[in-house]
């Protein structure tokens, strides 16, 4: 007898995989969000604190209330993080006998990223408004997270529509920082062999490719934080850009590199660490 898998068996074989890709890459994604949002907020807000602010240093604010814009984000995008995760695992699996490791691995999160930042743009928006004291930023405790969960409400003239500023540049930035982030995990991981079993081996590979993906997305970063910091959807990454090379020169669009290389590098260590050890589950 032959020990061929029957054609039926095989299909139903690869779709349990692939939604045992899904599966896995969900509470992957849940858990290493929820772990990079407790840790690293501080970071993000000083980072985007420096982007968007242009007296906050003579203020003497840059370092108050480093929480601001914490909660609304961690409820939101941690779904939104599994979402990303459960589209872009099985899309490897499934893209990458036809295009290889890099291909697949550039395509997959492509397509992941339209989903996530569906679900996650409105908070992006709260969260970066609040960090920057723009609107209900300026409000404090209690007050500040109920004008955050508040101002998540879609009804109202234009309310819709202004959750949503920046949805494109979000992408514009993202998927050229998490192509290139993945991208360099899974050479350095198939240079040392594979999967690495060490957490701290993939703690080191991790915090080194996402250090290079935020260093030259920076400009892109600056861009995103300012369009969504000033409401009335006027602003775009190119007028963003140019507006940037024009008073400031070349050294401008890379304003809040230190924190977001500190951020990259404990980020991506958790990111990728917890990421192979729940995957390896």
């Amino acid at each position: 007898a032959s020990s061929a898998i029957p054609p039926q068996s095989a299909m139903a074989k690869g779709g349990a995989s692939l939604k045992e890709e899904a599966k896995s890459g969900g509470v992957a994604g849940f858990a290493v969000h929820v772990t990079k949002q407790v840790l690293l907020h501080p970071l993000d807000t000083i980072k985007v604190r420096m982007q968007t602010g242009e007296d906050l240093l003579t203020r003497g604010s840059l370092l108050g209330g480093v929480y601001k814009g914490f909660l609304v984000p961690l409820v939101v995008n941690s779904p939104a993080s599994s979402i990303f995760f459960a589209v872009k695992d099985p899309c490897k699996v499934l893209l990458e006998p036809s295009l290889g490791n890099a291909g697949s691995t550039i395509a997959a999160i492509f397509a992941a990223q339209w989903p996530y930042w569906l679900v996650r743009q409105p908070s992006e928006i709260v969260k970066v408004r609040s960090q920057a004291a723009v609107g209900i930023g300026a409000q404090t405790g209690w007050d500040a997270v109920k004008g955050e969960v508040k101002s998540l409400d879609p009804r109202g003239e234009g309310a819709l529509k202004g959750l949503f500023e920046g949805y494109f540049s979000n992408i514009a930035y993202a998927f050229p920082a998490d192509a290139a982030k993945f991208v360099c995990y899974d050479v350095l991981k198939k240079a040392v062999g594979g999967k690495p079993k060490d957490p701290l081996k993939a703690a080191a590979l991790g915090a080194f490719s996402s250090s290079i993906a935020q260093i030259f997305t920076t400009p892109l970063d600056l861009a995103r934080n300012r369009i969504m910091a000033a409401p009335g959807g006027k602003l775009t990454v190119p007028r963003v850009i140019s507006r940037v090379l024009a008073e400031d020169g070349p050294t401008g669009l890379f304003v809040g590199l230190t924190p977001r290389i500190a951020r990259a590098i404990v980020s991506g260590a958790i990111q990728f660490a917890t990421y192979e050890f729940v995957k390896g589950k």
